[in-house]
């Protein structure tokens, strides 16, 4: 079979023309060279989540035969271009292999966290190259005209000077796998046409701040803090990306504090967990494994089942009264990849809440308390027996009064609690100090 430009697919039972094993598919006509660049399609990741020692495999489609010759990146390879990671890095790109073990037209490689272990978001862009050495890629998303002047805010001293910009997007992407990304940046100057940068070694931060360190060495002048500043980069398509992750989540804030003491014996405990580890990280929550409180007894009670999340990041838990004495809590918490932070714990005291005295004169006074007592029953807050009346207003009652009065040495009635809420007149023969 022939197609118009004369490249030809044809029966094979030898290795004359073939490039991969096993042959038989068809042999490659080296007679004819059509100019197209392949086309690739149908890219697959298995798994875009890896932990410790995990795999994730890519599959694509090329609708023209691939050459598999084992070229380097810079001879032109049927290869993925790896670019990203957890730290600050140069700017370049890593072949991952390709292998075609079932058609020329059909492609697999194998990135594994082995030899890719830095935490991070990983971009992979898909080049093939066909038989006559036209090739083709797929991956990389052109953002055209970011507007990055805000970030320039002093004069540079030349057009050699490094500056660190922080990109709206990420990671960036090998466009052309060509194994250098500084190709895939270009600026704009005052609206002008498109000038070379050059990223500083080591100048791309993958990790959460998000910069590329690049010097404007194309620019017709030096860049001023006045000057309209605009960047056209590559990034990876969220479908060509994997995100590696061995590392398990941290407490990014708790309370009570650790060491901390309250009066409240109803606090709320909580812990937010941060599991933002990298630029583009889109796996920030967790799965709560084990929660527990200890008691001043040394009782531990599984307080799981009672926690209450909105975002799986932080939880809280309101206990329904704690005795006086240290309480320990303790939490683990296992993020998207599987990587679990065990036994994170910390301790704090509930105390007995100060006695509060109010000084009364003889006849009416209105009081009311700076706080709730720990017990509100009338006569655990009023123990001077010279009090014999003590009145308050509670609108959701009938008639809205409320009174207790002394009788056989004890105040009772209508009114049995006294707490914060309130103002109470309180009446008593005598002064109380």
């Amino acid at each position: 079979m022939t197609d118009l430009a004369g490249n030809e697919l044809k029966d094979s039972d030898s290795n004359t023309n073939c490039t991969t094993a096993p042959c038989g598919f068809a042999d490659r006509d080296s007679a004819a060279a059509d100019g197209v660049n392949p086309t690739i399609s149908n890219v697959a990741i298995d798994s875009n989540l890896l932990a410790k020692a995990g795999t994730a495999t890519m599959t694509f489609d090329s609708d023209e035969a691939m050459k598999d010759n084992g070229a380097t990146i810079a001879n032109g390879c049927t290869c993925v271009l790896v670019s990203g990671g957890g730290a600050a890095g140069n700017p370049t790109a890593t072949k991952l292999a390709v292998t075609m073990p079932t058609s020329v037209t059909w492609g697999t490689a194998a990135f594994k966290q082995s030899a890719y272990s830095t935490t991070g978001i990983y971009g992979l862009v898909v080049q093939a190259v066909d038989v006559k050495d036209n090739e083709g890629n797929l991956g990389g998303v052109e953002v055209a005209n970011e507007n990055v002047s805000s970030q320039i805010t002093a004069n540079l001293a030349a057009t050699s000077t490094n500056i660190a910009i922080k990109l709206a997007k990420w990671p960036l992407a090998d466009h052309d796998a060509d194994g250098d990304l500084s190709d895939s940046i270009t600026a704009s100057i005052n609206g002008g046409a498109a000038v070379a940068v050059t990223i500083a070694s080591s100048g791309v931060n993958w990790g959460t701040a998000e910069t590329v360190t690049l010097a404007f060495t194309g620019a017709a002048a030096t860049v001023t803090s006045s000057d309209t500043v605009k960047l056209s980069y590559y990034y990876a398509d969220a479908a060509h990306t994997v995100e590696v992750d061995v590392t398990g989540p941290t407490v990014a804030s708790k309370s009570p504090d650790d060491g901390s003491s309250t009066e409240n014996t109803t606090p709320f405990i909580s812990v937010t967990w941060s599991d933002d580890e990298y630029a583009g990280d889109t796996n920030t929550t967790v799965t709560i494994s084990k929660a527990e409180h200890t008691d001043p007894d040394g009782t531990t009670t599984d307080i799981s089942a009672d926690l209450s999340t909105t975002d799986n990041k932080s939880f809280f838990y309101r206990p329904a009264g704690l005795a006086v004495g240290e309480h320990t809590v303790k939490f683990s918490a296992t993020d998207a990849a599987g990587n679990e932070t065990a036994d994170q714990s910390w301790k704090f005291s509930v105390t007995a809440k100060a006695q509060t005295s109010v000084a009364l004169l003889p006849g009416w006074n209105l009081i009311s308390l700076p706080g709730t007592p720990g017990d509100t029953a009338i006569n655990s807050v009023i123990t001077s027996t010279q009090v014999d009346t003590v009145v308050t207003y509670d609108p959701s009652v009938p008639g809205g009064w409320l009174t207790a009065v002394r009788a056989d040495g004890v105040l009772s009635g209508t009114l049995a609690t006294i707490d914060a809420q309130r103002g109470y007149w309180v009446h008593t023969a005598k002064m109380i100090l």
